[in-house]
């Protein structure tokens, strides 16, 4: 029988883009977390933060095997809409998801017990584009998983 690892309470952390976007996330931290490892999960923009909570749970998973998680809302979405929902935006202004990927590595990777080269991205659907434009700009990450991506042709 696999022996599940407790998890403590999930904190709640603010941050900003860098273009001043207020952003909002959930840090899970497994009970004496020694892996040093962490994944950010970045939903899609028909979803909010949580979309990793329902069902069997990603987190959940994630914080059993000792993996710290941070899910966070994207602009116009959730806790981090802002003026503006993203579903309003103009195409440009969607593109600006990258800056908020950017900041959630920026925090996360700041983050007491976190190791460069031990950090994971999951994207999804039209985010996963977002997530691979900012991973080719930062070489801390240890790799990226794509859910359904829809990616552009940069990408």
């Amino acid at each position: 029988m696999t022996k599940h690892k407790e998890t403590v309470g999930e904190s709640v952390r603010t941050f900003n883009a860098s273009d001043g976007w207020k952003l909002s996330g959930i840090l899970r931290v497994p009970k004496d977390f020694q892996s040093s490892c962490a994944v950010i999960l970045v939903h899609s923009s028909h979803h909010e933060r949580d979309a990793f909570v329902y069902g069997t749970s990603i987190v959940e998973l994630l914080a059993q095997k000792g993996i710290a998680s941070f899910r966070f809302d994207i602009r116009g979405r959730g806790s981090s809409l802002g003026s503006q929902s993203y579903h309003e935006m103009a195409p440009l202004d969607r593109r600006k998801v990258t800056l908020d990927v950017k900041a959630a590595i920026n925090l996360v990777m700041n983050l007491p017990g976190i190791s460069p080269n031990n950090l994971f991205l999951i994207g999804e659907q039209d985010t996963a584009d977002s997530v691979v434009q900012a991973a080719v700009e930062d070489l801390r990450l240890k790799g990226l998983i794509l859910l359904s991506p829809r990616l552009s042709t940069s990408s």
